[in-house]
């Protein structure tokens, strides 16, 4: 029995928001009221007394100040030194093989494209880029137009990564 009553309870519950007025189902007319409130008149006269008000002292507002005098140029900052241009090369973190060649990588960071000669091959690498090579344990390099530079890996490490700077 309370099976049957549950589900007529629940599809009440779901029909009746369907049903409610605000749905659009019922159109209700516009009801309109209006009220008339009568204005009160006194036929005696009620006296008016001013009554001075004390006064309060002004209250205190900050002092304009004048504003610190501009300088018309501007102290320049000390100039930093500038390193040199140079090659900085970082450890690999590659495992050490007892191969004859060794992974090489070429990283770019001079802000412009770079030629690299290396073993006497000309490549090109461009700025913020990286170049990986396999090459000899032993191999030589330049970039540019700079001096050329011989390269020896050890073979307690499997690779190694050249950084160029400037």
């Amino acid at each position: 029995m309370t099976a049957p009553l549950r589900a007529v309870a629940l599809t009440l519950l779901f029909l009746a928001p369907a049903l409610a007025s605000a749905n659009g189902h019922r159109h209700r007319t516009a009801v309109a009221s209006y009220y008339y409130y009568p204005a009160v008149f006194s036929p005696y006269a009620i006296p008016v007394v001013a009554v001075p008000m004390p006064t309060a002292p002004p209250p205190l507002i900050a002092v304009p100040q004048p504003a610190p005098p501009v300088y018309a140029t501007p102290v320049p900052a000390p100039a930093l030194p500038t390193p040199p241009p140079g090659v900085k090369e970082t450890p690999s973190l590659y495992e050490s093989t007892a191969s004859p060649l060794a992974r090489v990588s070429f990283w770019n960071y001079t802000g412009r494209d770079v030629r690299l000669r290396i073993d006497g091959e000309d490549r090109a690498l461009p700025a913020g880029r990286c170049l990986t090579l396999e090459l000899a344990r032993e191999f030589a390099w330049r970039m540019d137009d700079r001096a050329e530079e011989i390269e020896r890996v050890p073979a307690s490490q499997g690779a190694v990564e050249i950084v160029l700077r400037r």
